[in-house]
């Protein structure tokens, strides 16, 4: 695999063989359908989505579960991170597009990859261990789940630790700027925080949800999601403070609204929620909201 200088990688299959995707990519619904389409998934979106289709980060993507839901919604993913080469390759398989831009992160990500498709590439011979013949069909980005979505796919992933990037290295990579991506998302690990395990406070990957708090608010996406396990909810950071408020207020300096609100959303939705940018508010005087919006984080706290 060839480095580039600012440690840039295209996704090169060892083949010619390119994915096809059809050109027929959206159905009317109906004579009556009032500007509404079906699209490959069976959902049923305005035009105007299709028109100009949101464009979406996928932060901790793992294999590729979120992307390819918001994918079937009509959006399109323009950047992956993950950390693990083998979710990285079923990712791009799935979901990347042909050919995807490769970033790593080190210098030591491009040779953590090489490893990871050298084991995938090359059968071992069980009598001395060592590799005896190539693998029949190499993988190829974009010949998986995406070919048949109409849409190129995922066209740059970022490889390596997310807490050695910041938002203007992957803004300069898909070439937005700041405030212009409709959504990033994202699902932290869970293991320190899930009730199947020891729930250990000192756990390294706890602090990875800060990182993704810290990425949303330099990207500064129009929405957000996030997703994680309940036990999140009771756990706390090694310096006492718990997860969850010290979360909401990162995303509150970020103007996703306020410690409460937040609060409140992440504890009527227990383990996963979606916020949208907070807009400044007007000189009109604000509707009155009812007890029952304000519990849930919907009053004047909430995000607009």
């Amino acid at each position: 695999m060839r480095v580039l200088s600012d440690r840039r990688q295209t996704w090169q299959p060892v083949t010619n063989q390119v994915p096809e995707h059809p050109h027929v990519l959206y159905d009317s619904v109906d004579d009556d359908s009032d500007g509404y389409v079906e699209l490959p998934s069976g959902l049923i979106v305005p035009e105007s989505l299709v028109e100009k289709r949101p464009k979406a980060v996928d932060l901790f993507c793992g294999c590729g579960g979120a992307s390819c839901g918001f994918i079937s919604a009509g959006f399109d993913v323009v950047a992956a991170l993950d950390y693990a080469p083998d979710a990285a390759l079923t990712y791009l398989v799935n979901c990347g597009a042909y050919p995807c831009q490769f970033h790593w992160i080190e210098p030591t990500d491009q040779a953590r990859m090489e490893k990871v498709l050298q084991r995938q590439f090359l059968i071992n011979d069980p009598r001395n261990g060592k590799p005896k013949s190539k693998i029949a069909q190499p993988l190829i980005s974009g010949s998986g789940w995406i070919k048949n979505q109409g849409t190129p796919g995922c066209g740059h992933f970022f490889l390596g630790d997310i807490r050695k990037i910041n938002g203007q290295q992957i803004l300069d990579a898909i070439g937005m700027k700041r405030g212009e991506l409709d959504c990033v998302m994202g699902s932290p690990p869970c293991q320190g925080y899930s009730t199947s395990g020891k729930q250990e406070v000192m756990d390294p990957r706890n602090s990875l949800v800060f990182e993704f708090a810290r990425l949303v608010i330099e990207l500064h996406p129009k929405t957000m999601l996030f997703e994680n396990v309940p036990g999140i909810l009771n756990m706390v950071t090694p310096d006492g403070m718990p997860v969850i408020d010290t979360l909401c207020r990162i995303l509150e300096d970020g103007a996703f609204g306020t410690v409460n609100a937040l609060r409140r959303s992440l504890l009527a939705q227990a383990g996963s929620a979606g916020l949208m940018r907070h807009t400044p508010p007007t000189k009109a005087k604000p509707e009155k909201t009812s007890a029952k919006q304000e519990s849930f984080g919907f009053g004047e706290e909430s995000t607009a």
